[in-house]
């Protein structure tokens, strides 16, 4: 679903520590570091 959202533009995403204690952060980092790492590769 992340590589869908980046593919179509997307660019934000909030992530506030108020929602969740901090954790969305953690959750949202591990897609957007696979997503950085296919990218690099297709270049």
């Amino acid at each position: 679903m992340f590589n869908t959202y980046v593919d179509a533009g997307g660019n934000f995403i909030d992530t506030a520590d108020l929602y969740t204690n901090g954790t969305s952060e953690t959750w949202l980092g591990i897609p957007v570091l696979i997503a950085l790492s296919i990218t690099e590769r297709r270049e």
